[in-house]
């Protein structure tokens, strides 16, 4: 895996005989830790997913061909907008729910864990770091290494306030999002770290995976985004395709699906073999 700079300068022809594809999407999401002060704040949570720099953050990843963030992948049918909405920083917003909060943010810490070694993570951790700081709150960040970085949220205790982590499907359905991540049975550890088991939601997951009619399901994963989006449970930076860098004369690949996986399989490559012998590779 690159570094952004390095894309960037690939990107830009700067690196001769490679070139840049992307393949099935991934989501960034920051889970809001509702067992934990101040997150556990629903109106403080809110606070959180308003003062962030969507906008800023997406101009800077624009190697990585980044869209609106959402409940899960926009590839899969029946994706909505959730708020905030539209995806654009509104400090204002932010310290009216801030207001309506709780907590003081003079006597309070949010702490912002991310993986280290990840610099995109870093900066995205940073963003909103500064971003809170513009309305009173304050933001520490830490950067355990991974096996320290899961084995903290395994409990809500040690997880921290928000918990940066990247989710693609395993199988092209939303009920893969909806099912890891929001199932109360499912909920906690690295991929669920809000800590908010909601019936309702668990139910509806139940219904849609009885119901047979395709427009019926659809409108179920509709009610639940709403539903999950009015809890506040997550900070969705932005979804990005999964970039790629290959020699030129490596093509492909031919398809792409909306799981991790087979699209970077072999069989989906071809080697303009010319090409190659060309470039003498």
């Amino acid at each position: 895996s690159f570094t952004l700079d390095t894309y960037e300068d690939i990107a830009a022809g700067k690196e001769e005989g490679l070139h840049i594809f992307s393949a099935h999407g991934v989501s960034y999401t920051a889970w809001l830790n509702t067992q934990k002060p101040p997150t556990d704040d629903l109106h403080f949570r809110r606070a959180i997913q308003y003062a962030f720099d969507y906008e800023g953050i997406m101009e800077r990843y624009g190697v990585l061909n980044p869209q609106e963030g959402g409940t899960y992948l926009a590839s899969l049918p029946g994706r909505i907008s959730v708020p905030p909405i539209p995806r654009k920083q509104d400090l204002e917003k932010a310290r009216e729910e801030l207001a309506l909060s709780k907590y003081d943010p003079k006597d309070v810490t949010v702490e912002f864990h991310i993986c280290a070694g990840l610099s995109e993570q870093e900066e995205m951790a940073l963003l909103l770091q500064a971003d809170m700081a513009k309305i009173g709150v304050t933001v520490e960040i830490s950067a355990p290494p991974w096996p320290q970085y899961a084995a903290e949220c395994d409990a809500p205790e040690t997880s921290g306030n928000l918990i940066l982590m990247k989710f693609p499907s395993a199988y092209p359905s939303p009920d893969f999002t909806f099912y890891a991540q929001y199932y109360p049975a499912n909920i906690g550890g690295i991929y669920a770290t809000h800590w908010y088991p909601d019936e309702e939601v668990g139910q509806l997951i139940d219904k849609a995976r009885a119901t047979f009619d395709f427009d019926e399901r659809i409108e179920i994963y509709r009610e639940l985004q709403k539903i999950i989006g009015d809890l506040a449970l997550s900070l969705l930076p932005f979804e990005m395709r999964m970039v790629f860098t290959a020699q030129d004369y490596l093509i492909g690949p031919r398809e792409t699906y909306t799981m991790v996986g087979p699209t970077i399989n072999m069989h989906n490559f071809r080697i303009n073999l010319k090409l190659k012998a060309q470039m003498g590779k």
